[in-house]
């Protein structure tokens, strides 16, 4: 995803969305994940996963508009 940014704009994006993400998704994993198990099932876990992924995309694609402003 950050492939065709400078080495500049990596350090600007990059490391800052890796140090959010490697901070906030074990927490909250272990929030949301007893709750969807035991009152949705798989389905909804799963559903939620597919939830996340989409917004990690979008997150991306965004970073990526910003960057080209840059």
């Amino acid at each position: 995803m950050l492939e065709p940014l400078s080495r500049q704009a990596k350090m600007i994006l990059g490391l800052p969305l890796a140090m959010v993400a490697l901070m906030t998704v074990p927490t909250l994993a272990r929030v949301v994940s007893p709750a969807l198990i035991g009152d949705g099932g798989m389905g909804t876990a799963h559903l939620t996963g597919l939830d996340l992924t989409l917004v990690s995309r979008m997150l991306a694609v965004q970073s990526r508009h910003l960057v080209d402003r840059i």
